[in-house]
């Protein structure tokens, strides 16, 4: 496919009169903002530098942005079955020669950093999946586009599942659903697709194809609600000593720099998926209320985006990076409280990682030109 004589540039153009949303930029901005101070109050009282590095990842991810915010949607679409290709292997490369923890085997080691394949898969992929639907933008309806759409998301989702990442690949579910069901495919084919991915996932169950930590803190969270009794010695000792943190903020919190339950250490990976604990610690119910209000303006901005979107183009693409933004800060909130499952999903903007504020940046890049 040839972009067409009014698409011939690669780098978007922005008519007169219509700018950047500043607005959305500046939500981000703030949300990232919240991030490294959380980051530094964590450096002040265990003595690391989770700040120094995710200032760094931030300055880069100022690139990221810049790229995917300037490079047309269109050119994306014409780049789709690279972009694709890529992206397979890329993921294939992760099980062969990438690194992790335990059994999970999720990154490729760049000697300065950890790199996760599987964040960059939820750019590539929203791309790729916007680029298959405005190939077939006049059979969106029939179910050989929506087939074929499950066609495009399976390998993806089969070797993220196999790293073993269950929350990367719950997210990408997610997201494919959204975007599908906001460019129009039928609600007539999701019952169906939903039944084939529960009957998929009871096999998994049943054979012992999922995870072992996975099951194992799947039967520790059914046990602690028939029985009202949580392991705090065990698989809920992360949360439970999280939601103690929260819970010891209070209404104004003990202030910045000040939180005893971060400095004495006892909450496992706080940087990662419970960066959230610091800011209940130290800000309390205020300050958390401040930051929750801020990512509720932020997702309001991304809606806007999303609903102002008329090309084929930009509505995927800004759905699917709605939801897969939504579905993590829902999910990490819920682990935060206690009410989800751990399934390892970051806070987005703030947890510490380069690939996962890459992600972002990209995704903030993509939905500020989203038209």
């Amino acid at each position: 496919m040839s972009l067409t004589a009014a698409d011939q540039s690669m780098v978007v153009e922005r008519p007169r009169g219509r700018s950047h949303d500043y607005w959305f930029l500046a939500s981000a901005a703030g949300l990232i903002g919240v991030g490294l101070f959380s980051l530094a109050s964590l450096d002040a009282g265990q003595d690391t530098n989770f700040f120094t590095r995710q200032l760094i990842f931030a300055a880069l991810g100022l690139i990221v942005f810049l790229f995917f915010n300037r490079i047309r949607l269109e050119t994306f679409r014409v780049l789709a079955t690279p972009l694709y290709i890529i992206n397979i292997l890329l993921l294939a490369a992760t099980l062969v020669i990438g690194r992790g923890r335990g059994i999970t085997q999720r990154a490729l080691d760049l000697g300065f950093m950890q790199f996760q394949p599987s964040e960059l898969t939820k750019v590539l992929l929203a791309l790729t999946l916007a680029a298959y639907f405005a190939n077939r933008e006049d059979r969106i309806k029939e179910l050989g586009t929506w087939l074929g759409a499950l066609g495009h998301i399976a390998p993806i989702l089969a070797l993220v599942y196999m790293q073993p990442h269950t929350g990367a690949t719950l997210s990408l579910l997610f997201m494919a659903i959204m975007g599908a069901i906001h460019i129009g495919v039928p609600w007539k084919y999701f019952p169906a697709t939903i039944l084939g991915i529960a009957v998929l996932g009871g096999l998994l169950f049943t054979f012992k194809l999922i995870p072992e930590y996975q099951l194992k803190r799947f039967e520790t969270k059914l046990s602690a609600v028939k029985t009202g009794k949580k392991d705090i010695r065990g698989d809920d000792y992360q949360i439970h000593q999280g939601t103690l943190a929260i819970g010891s903020g209070g209404v104004m919190g003990a202030g910045f720099f000040q939180g005893d339950q971060k400095e004495s250490g006892v909450i496992p990976e706080q940087q990662n998926d419970l960066i959230f604990t610091v800011i209940g610690e130290e800000g309390g119910l205020v300050g958390s209320s401040l930051v929750l209000c801020l990512f509720a303006f932020f997702f309001y901005r991304v809606w806007l985006r999303v609903w102002q979107a008329k090309t084929v183009m930009g509505i995927v693409t800004g759905s699917c990076l709605f939801a897969v933004l939504a579905f993590h800060f829902l999910v990490n909130m819920s682990m935060v409280l206690g009410i989800g499952l751990v399934i390892g999903l970051w806070l987005p903007f703030m947890s510490a990682g380069g690939t996962a504020l890459w992600m972002c940046m990209a995704a903030v890049g993509l939905l500020d030109q989203c038209e």
